[in-house]
């Protein structure tokens, strides 16, 4: 609903609510009661659903984070998203294999 006079936006109340133009909804980010024209409606305020997405976002990149060494195999925690090797010394050996097989010669 918008104001005539201002244009702002006028949240819904719990009048509308009762009246059945709004659903009641609880804020997946707050926990905060609010109404909505739209029954899917997740958020009660664009600061919440942008909160709501950072946090998404924070936990999506440490998971992508979580690899296992290409060379040892052990599970570490990689500083970079496109690192392939927990330390300088697996990299370096990793490199060194590679290296060796395609070696010609003695």
């Amino acid at each position: 609903m918008y104001a005539e006079d201002s244009g702002s936006y006028v949240p819904m109340t719990e009048q509308d609510y009762l009246e059945g133009y709004a659903y009641k909804r609880r804020c997946w980010n707050c926990g905060k009661t609010f109404y909505s024209f739209y029954p899917s409606r997740r958020y009660c305020s664009y600061r919440c659903r942008d909160e709501a997405y950072v946090e998404r976002r924070r936990k999506r990149r440490e998971a992508s984070r979580e690899k296992v060494c290409l060379y040892c195999g052990e599970p570490f925690k990689a500083k970079r998203r496109d690192a392939k090797y927990c330390s300088d010394s697996c990299r370096v050996l990793a490199y060194r294999k590679r290296k060796k097989k395609f070696r010609i010669g003695p």
